[in-house]
């Protein structure tokens, strides 16, 4: 079982470092490492060694994380695709518990923990087809799927994209599924701090995120949205 393990990267080139080296410790050939480097302009010294990943992707300017995770799952050759923040380290093996559930067929998506969207109304809410989705910073899917789905939405740059994928899932019904007590460890956000206009890209990903959820309704078939 080949698991591709996709890494955005906007800066902070340090994080991305620990991140691969760390994953790589324990797990050494047993993944697949695409590190993309959304536009950061001075390289990626760490995704830059062989020994320490299997690819780089470099986006010519700042896109935002939904255009690294497509052009990442693209490249990928791994049945399964796992996508994780570069601000995240590794402390003992736990891709293969991760992606058991998606490779036994028990769930569609798989993550390590639940949220709650605060951003959105109780109204809104209620017409949506879930309430509760995994935590962005490290999920996985099967790589086929993705693609069939069209992946994430580019019009969400940084924010809700994950979410728009996973309101298409449920929609077909697909299941969803949490793996608790993994040992990776989130960071948190330290990529995104960076952002000089990190709310005002959050306000803009949401209106769009509004937007598209409603036009998308009238399709019930995720894999044709």
């Amino acid at each position: 079982m080949m698991v591709s393990v996709v890494i955005p990267q906007f800066g902070n080139v340090e994080l991305t470092e620990r991140c691969v080296e760390t994953l790589l410790a324990h797990h050494g050939d047993e993944v697949e490492v695409i590190v993309v480097d959304d536009g950061t302009w001075f390289g990626v010294r760490a995704a830059a060694s062989p020994r320490e990943a299997r690819g780089v992707m470099l986006l010519g300017e700042h896109q935002g994380v939904s255009a690294a995770w497509n052009l990442g799952a693209k490249a990928a050759t791994g049945e399964v695709v796992v996508f994780l923040n570069n601000d995240t380290v590794t402390t003992g093996a736990w891709v293969e518990r991760l992606v058991q559930p998606v490779m036994d067929g028990v769930a569609a998506m798989v993550g390590v923990a639940w949220r709650r969207e605060r951003g959105l109304s109780r109204e809104q809410l209620s017409e949506m087809s879930t309430t509760q989705f995994l935590e962005g910073w490290c999920w996985g899917m099967r790589r086929e799927l993705f693609l069939e789905m069209g992946g994430v939405d580019e019009g969400m740059k940084v924010y809700w994209s994950d979410t728009e994928l996973q309101e298409r899932l449920c929609r077909g019904r697909e299941t969803r599924q949490v793996v608790e007590g993994l040992p990776v460890l989130h960071l948190g956000h330290r990529t995104t701090r960076g952002l000089g206009e990190r709310r005002e890209v959050w306000d803009r990903d949401r209106v769009y995120f509004c937007e598209r959820v409603g036009r998308s309704r009238i399709n019930m078939d995720p894999r044709r949205v």
